[in-house]
């Protein structure tokens, strides 16, 4: 084969996969819908907000997706209404040639508890979210003592003009974010001056916290007392530790 046919040869190969490809791409758009399925980031048996709820979501706009075609299907605006929950933080959308739409869930992260004075308990999410826990069951940090009842269902932490919540949702956050005292830290009791004391699991009763000011550093201090103070001496030597004062850690017999 000559240079020149070789040449034409690869042309009309290069037509025929453009033309593939074109048809395939009508072919896509015109396939229709037939089921929708929800998938989430991690264990289904974890999930805040259920399939139906996110299908929900998915087609507030509309009766029904299923028998229409993907062009006649406007993706973006079924993945911003998804993402309008709370519980969703981000969703992403992809429709195959099975006529499945599949939607991803990134759900939001839990970070702790609370149970305020009034009997009630809600979840504060890692963006700033506080709803009710319901039948939604995780395994995180509890604060309780002092915390004045919220008067809605379901709150973001700007929208809240109560500094207890916002200094806990702070406290919280710095936990997430430090593995040594996450992994400590069993309950975080708010005092009557709204100061927050640590339950510990091991080595101390009490750990006296302060303020949420500077957090991660004092809790540094902490992992470091435990790693180069505690396994030299009998563990009931301490019932307190304080480290409310930067760069100090006052030990209480």
């Amino acid at each position: 084969m000559t240079i020149k046919k070789r040449h034409i040869t690869f042309i009309i190969i290069g037509i025929l996969i453009i033309a593939a490809g074109v048809f395939t791409a009508h072919m896509h758009k015109t396939r229709s819908c037939k089921s929708i399925i929800v998938i989430y980031d991690h264990n289904p048996g974890d999930t805040l907000i259920a399939p139906a709820e996110v299908i929900k979501l998915a087609l507030k706009d509309t009766d029904s997706i299923i028998g229409k075609a993907i062009r006649d299907i406007d993706l973006e605006s079924i993945r911003y209404n998804i993402i309008q929950s709370p519980f969703i933080s981000d969703a992403d959308i992809s429709f195959g040639l099975s006529g499945v739409l599949k939607i991803y869930i990134e759900q939001e992260i839990i970070i702790a508890r609370i149970i305020n004075t009034a009997g009630r308990q809600f979840y504060i999410t890692q963006s700033g979210y506080y709803f009710p826990t319901g039948e939604v069951s995780v395994r995180v940090p509890v604060f309780t003592g002092y915390i004045s009842p919220l008067t809605e269902d379901l709150m973001y932490i700007r929208d809240l003009d109560t500094p207890v919540y916002t200094d806990i949702y702070l406290f919280a956050k710095a936990l997430s974010q430090h593995v040594f005292m996450n992994a400590l830290s069993e309950q975080i009791y708010v005092n009557r001056d709204k100061k927050f004391e640590v339950v510990p699991n091991i080595g101390i009763k009490n750990i006296v916290v302060g303020d949420s000011k500077n957090l991660i550093e004092r809790f540094d201090n902490l992992q470091l007392f435990y790693e180069q103070k505690l396994p030299f001496v009998e563990r009931t030597t301490y019932n307190e530790l304080n480290i409310s004062f930067d760069n100090q850690i006052i030990a209480k017999k």
